[in-house]
């Protein structure tokens, strides 16, 4: 991993989406933009 954020949320949400993208990290052996490879959501549980 190259890159990691990390936040907060100033409203309440109940979910999350998350987008991952694969890129190559030597320019000169590969693509040049990013590629969306997988999706990842947290929903939010509302009843136990």
């Amino acid at each position: 991993m190259t890159k990691q954020h990390e936040g907060e949320l100033n409203q309440e949400i109940d979910t999350l989406k998350f987008l991952l993208e694969e890129k190559n990290i030597i320019d000169s052996l590969g693509w040049k933009k990013p590629i969306q490879t997988d999706t990842i959501y947290f929903v939010k549980k509302t009843s136990y």
